[in-house]
């Protein structure tokens, strides 16, 4: 067994709150150490957010065990001096992590940055929905959520802004595969997004 197997194995026994706290207090010497390490002029929450993000898409979903790993770039994201904060989290949640996080998580950002626009983007409808009711049905519980804690964040926090995205890519024909938004459909986003966030800029 390699030492790097030992240490998974030790890890995997910790209990969750011991295992957050560790993971807490060695990112905080890993992500300076990656700033020293980098040649292209990256910085070391940007390599640390690529690896986790790339193990998050692996499988579509963000588990508690990564979520503790990502949340000190959550807390270095919050320092950081923004012009605006966007959000576009819909398709790795589901409606209970909805439910648990939603308003916790925007309350912290929302909260830590008064004076910062905090927009939070819906999504289309799925392209090729009609191959899968169960997870339009899915998707449209989690739009539902969306708007609905959305107002309650707004109520608590003039900052905080929600755009529905059920119009973002303008059609339901612009893709190649029946899943992926083509360049029309960016372009659309584009065309939609950019004056919200520029009106957002003004205030």
């Amino acid at each position: 067994m390699t030492k790097f197997d030992a240490f998974c194995d030790k890890m995997a026994a910790l209990p969750f709150e011991s295992k957050t706290a560790m993971i807490n207090d060695l990112s905080k010497e890993i992500i300076p150490a990656l700033n020293d390490l980098t040649e292209d002029g990256m910085s070391g929450i940007e390599v640390y957010v690529d690896f986790l993000l790339t193990a998050v898409a692996a499988d579509g979903k963000l588990a508690e065990e990564e979520y503790a790993i990502i949340k000190p770039l959550f807390d270095a994201a919050a320092e950081k001096d923004a012009a605006i904060y966007v959000c576009d989290p819909y398709h790795n949640l589901n409606a209970d992590t909805i439910r648990k996080n939603f308003e916790k998580f925007f309350d912290v950002l929302c909260a830590k940055r008064p004076d910062t626009p905090v927009l939070l983007v819906g999504a289309p409808p799925l392209l090729n929905g009609w191959l899968y009711p169960a997870q339009v049905a899915a998707d449209e519980e989690k739009t539902r959520l969306f708007a609905e804690l959305s107002k309650k964040v707004s109520a608590r926090h003039s900052n905080f802004h929600y755009l529905p995205g059920g119009d973002l890519y303008g059609s339901d024909e612009v893709s190649i595969d029946g899943v992926h938004p083509n360049d029309e459909a960016f372009a659309s986003m584009a065309a939609k997004l950019a004056p919200v966030i520029a009106d957002l800029l003004r205030k």
